[in-house]
């Protein structure tokens, strides 16, 4: 019990002393100090967590919704490219028709136009020209120029203004084609 005695006495001698207060302000300042910014880095770690999860989860969700318009896309291309192959002939209005019930405006909404081309050599180019001519009168394949062959837009739906420019493009002269 003396010892305990003699602990309170020098504790008692510290308190009475001026500076005591003063440093056990700081320690209390400085401790409270490192809990915050525990506290904060604790926050932003978590925060970076969850803006990390959210933006894998809308990148994976912008992936396959890309992914799924590009099936329905192929599907769409492989569809025209079966009626094309079964048929003979397709007019304008029959290919009108064909890609109208594909309702391409409402369920595969970005796609400004399905469009037919077809490979021609030039020894058919007059032949194709008069052909097409036949519906449109100033179609040609563009750009000009003679070549062994053309794959040139054949026919285009919906017809519209900014599609018809679209017509006779020869896609062999196109780099990304």
């Amino acid at each position: 019990m003396v010892k305990t005695g003699r602990h309170l006495r020098f504790i008692n001698k510290l308190i009475q002393h001026r500076f005591v207060p003063t440093v056990f302000a700081v320690i209390v300042l400085a401790v409270g100090l490192l809990i915050s910014i525990a506290l904060a880095q604790q926050i932003r770690l978590q925060q970076n967590e969850q803006i990390t999860a959210a933006l894998e989860f809308s990148a994976d969700s912008a992936l396959k919704n890309i992914q799924s318009l590009l099936e329905t896309y192929t599907v769409v291309m492989h569809g025209v490219q079966g009626y094309f192959r079964g048929s003979e002939y397709i007019d304008f209005d029959e290919y009108a028709e064909y890609v109208g019930s594909l309702e391409v405006e409402d369920r595969l909404p970005g796609v400004q136009a399905i469009n037919l081309a077809v490979k021609i050599r030039d020894e058919d180019k007059h032949k194709h020209l008069e052909e097409i001519r036949y519906w449109f009168s100033d179609y040609n394949i563009y750009p000009e120029g003679r070549r062994e062959s053309y794959v040139p837009i054949v026919r285009t739906e919906p017809l519209n203004d900014e599609n018809l420019k679209v017509l006779g493009l020869d896609l062999l002269t196109v780099p990304t084609a």
